[in-house]
């Protein structure tokens, strides 16, 4: 896993001067250019290059702040609906589908487990499996309660309601299928006691 992660960043690095080449490439052909049109598209080109760039070393920078035990870990983000009733479990579902459309974009998603509120549509719990480098990190500060003061669409004077939701990321030490453990029988000792 640690050879992965250096060969991933030694090709970001690459894809770097990649990005620097083209926008230097660019340039230079925007300056030899005369046509409009052209120097339009080289314009183009080089900025494009430019914004990839910027992109790639903000999400640089980001990592390099995420230097904790577990960070580069994948996680297990537990989402479970407090006190509140329907109001709390729609909030679950809420914050339920706000989680995985944020996470899909850079990680791998996976729903182990729900629990259906008092409609299928209202979630009591949810647990998701993140995979990818740093989403621990990436979640480590997502720990806590997260609370929704609303009218409630579930009371019928619309009175002003709030709802909690508990959020909790666990890193993943170890892998499901390397878990399991082989015990020699000459190891166990087993005795029967009565009282």
């Amino acid at each position: 896993a640690e050879l992965t992660h250096v060969r991933r960043d030694l090709e970001r690095w690459q894809q770097w001067r990649s990005y620097l080449d083209d926008a230097k490439t660019a340039t230079e052909a925007l300056s030899l250019e005369e046509d409009g049109d052209a120097q339009k598209f080289y314009k183009e080109e080089a900025e494009a290059a430019l914004r990839a760039l910027g992109q790639d070393l903000e999400d640089f920078e980001l990592e390099e702040t995420m230097n904790g035990p577990y960070d580069e870990l994948d996680c297990r983000l537990e989402i479970q609906a407090g006190a509140g009733g329907s109001d709390a479990q729609d909030w679950c579902a809420m914050v339920l589908r706000m989680y995985t459309r944020c996470l899909e974009e850079k990680y791998q998603v996976k729903l182990i487990d729900s629990a259906v509120g008092d409609s299928p549509s209202l979630i009591k719990s949810a647990t998701l499996e993140v995979r990818g480098r740093f989403a621990f990190g990436f979640l480590r500060s997502e720990k806590g309660a997260h609370r929704l003061v609303r009218q409630s669409p579930f009371n019928a004077n619309a009175k002003r309601h709030t709802s909690f939701v508990s959020v909790e990321p666990t890193p993943i030490l170890l892998e499901e299928d390397e878990a399991e453990i082989q015990i020699p029988d000459n190891d166990l000792t087993i005795s029967t006691m009565r009282s």
